[in-house]
């Protein structure tokens, strides 16, 4: 899914994980860009595993799916905002602090993505 958002300036979605397995038997994981915009799958970014200090393969693997799930989340946190909007729909009012959260969370992406 691709964000609607105009705001936002990244590379967009979908983005997969791409692993490379070493002969010493460690993995090193690249996430993606599969969209039409980025021609032959456009690295977003990696993940490492030795760096600065080692760490578990199951986190660096969930850390990398994560990664790559961004912008669904992103697309589909700013779909429930507007969908749930107290300010609009009155009926919503209790969650009121959620969607304030999640607009938070939503402008915070495009203030770093300003920079």
């Amino acid at each position: 899914m691709k964000t609607s958002n105009p705001k936002f300036r990244g590379t967009p979605g979908p983005w997969r994980v791409d692993g490379h397995v070493y002969r010493s038997g460690h993995v090193q994981y690249t996430v993606v860009s599969i969209s039409g915009d980025a021609v032959g799958c456009a690295p977003v970014a990696e993940v490492l595993q030795y760096n600065p200090r080692p760490m578990p393969a199951e986190r660096v693997e969930a850390n990398v799916r994560l990664l790559a799930a961004a912008p669904d989340l992103l697309a589909e946190l700013e779909s429930l905002v507007e969908t749930f909007d107290p300010g609009k729909q009155s009926i919503y009012s209790f969650a009121r602090e959620q969607i304030d959260a999640a607009k938070q969370a939503i402008e915070h992406i495009y203030q770093s993505n300003r920079q």
